[in-house]
């Protein structure tokens, strides 16, 4: 019964037997957790409070209240409001993948191979082969759908829907609208003028402050501390430690000895939660000021 002294509950994650649990429900007995992943998968990670996390949203693990468990982290509404966002995305792909939907941005298994589809009509599908494995050919170039490599040549095939039904098929993954337009602009591309080491080389550069635009979060080198960018004019951005959503202020870039690095770019849904909790605390100010 100590354990409930803490007011343990919905947002908040604890630990037991070296396991940490994210509680999204509860009742008189017990607390309906999501489990966090120890290795942190990139698909289903995001970052909260400078630190990154990583869910199990496919099991539930139900916590008796009476065992014993400690508290290791409480998120406040905004921050609950971001995973629940995540479940919701994460649950909907599922969803998707069990009815097989067929889309542009599908990774299709047919036949027993991949392929890509590009496009698609009341008839036909129009794919990619896509390959997993270290195919030896210089026409092959690596490509990117739903966080993993895989690797293609942009040879088209078109099948038909008939086809796929009598044949069967299974939707592995989808691509999203970033890795659908950058797999569309590379195939666009003649395949010779391709040149796998100088995009293994540009993909190890280190992003400039050219990169730093709305929506992108930053890491300040002197106190490793994460910032959001809400705007930019010029060479003036402002800034936001997600931290501290209510003291926003402006910094001049100069290539020179700037501390910050780029870190990665948000979501449209992510900056605008971001974005409503930073307005919420606006409005908040100016309530007590007046």
């Amino acid at each position: 019964d100590k354990y409930l002294d803490f007011k343990i509950g919905i947002g908040d994650i604890i630990v037991q037997d070296n396991k940490k649990y994210y509680i999204y429900s509860a009742d008189k007995k017990y607390f309906y957790t999501y489990k966090l992943r120890k290795q942190i998968k990139k698909n289903f990670s995001f970052l909260i409070n400078n630190n990154c996390y990583s869910f199990v949203f496919d099991k539930t693990d139900k916590i008796s209240l009476k065992s014993e468990y400690y508290l290791d982290e409480t998120f406040n509404s905004g921050e609950i409001e971001i995973i629940n966002m995540y479940k919701e995305k994460f649950l909907k792909e599922v969803k998707s993948l069990n009815e097989n939907i067929l889309k542009i941005g599908s990774l299709i298994e047919y036949k027993e191979k991949l392929y890509f589809i590009y496009n698609l009509n009341n008839e036909y599908i129009y794919v990619y082969r896509v390959y997993t494995d270290n195919v030896k050919n210089s026409k092959i170039i690596n490509i990117k759908i739903n966080g993993g490599i895989y690797k293609t040549s942009f040879m088209s095939v078109n099948i038909t829907k008939k086809s796929l039904e009598k044949n069967g098929f299974n939707v592995k993954r989808y691509a999203d609208n970033d890795e659908i337009n950058e797999i569309i602009k590379s195939s666009e591309i003649p395949i010779q003028e391709h040149d796998l080491r100088n995009v293994v080389q540009k993909n190890k550069i280190e992003r400039t402050i050219d990169d730093f635009v709305p929506m992108t979060i930053l890491i300040n080198e002197n106190n490793n501390e994460y910032y959001l960018i809400i705007s930019k004019d010029n060479n003036i951005i402002e800034l936001v430690n997600i931290n501290d959503l209510g003291d926003t202020f402006y910094f001049e870039l100069e290539s020179d000895g700037c501390p910050f690095k780029y870190y990665r770019i948000l979501s449209k849904e992510e900056f605008d939660i971001y974005l409503s909790k930073i307005k919420q605390l606006k409005d908040m100010v100016l309530m007590f000021n007046k």
